[in-house]
């Protein structure tokens, strides 16, 4: 399985992290608004009334898609701020779904939204743990700011889960 690392220190993310990942969204509104039997038996396998969700904006001046084709469900996703990994979590299911974005977020700008979703159970608290780029092959003061999708077998997966395999 996969590590997907989810940046969420800007001032739109936290509000959405907040909104979304730690209050989590009515099972329902998923419900009503996929077209996807696999998110419809994914989320209804997870426990209690809501949800937590995430999702990329889909442009042609980022890597979004390319990084969202790679996640799979029981990759572990961490979210991090300020240099501190602060919770983890496992993805459930994923897909493409512009009408519950704009439900859930609106539009990043015109035209464009979180519509690359994906769903996630097991959230986890962490405390505050110290993020070391250097595991992944970075210099120490690097800063990440994009999502950052780790494949099993990368180099920076076994670098990861060598340092903090304990947390996953």
């Amino acid at each position: 399985m996969g590590i997907v690392l989810l940046p969420s220190s800007g001032k739109q993310s936290v509000k959405r992290f907040e909104d979304t990942i730690l209050h989590g969204i009515p099972k329902e509104t998923v419900i009503k608004n996929t077209h996807s039997p696999a998110v419809l038996e994914a989320v209804n396998n997870v426990p209690g009334d809501n949800i937590a969700v995430w999702g990329f904006v889909e442009k042609t001046t980022n890597h979004n898609a390319t990084k969202w084709k790679k996640i799979r469900p029981g990759d572990t996703v961490v979210f991090y701020a300020k240099h501190r990994l602060n919770y983890t979590g496992t993805i459930v299911e994923k897909e493409d779904n512009v009408e519950l974005s704009n439900i859930l977020w609106g539009e990043e700008s015109p035209g464009h939204t979180w519509n690359l979703i994906f769903y996630i159970d097991e959230l986890v608290r962490l405390s505050g743990v110290e993020f070391k780029p250097s595991v992944l092959g970075y210099n120490d003061n690097y800063v990440l700011q994009a999502a950052l999708v780790i494949e099993d077998g990368d180099r920076k997966y076994h670098g990861f889960v060598d340092y903090y395999g304990d947390l996953l």
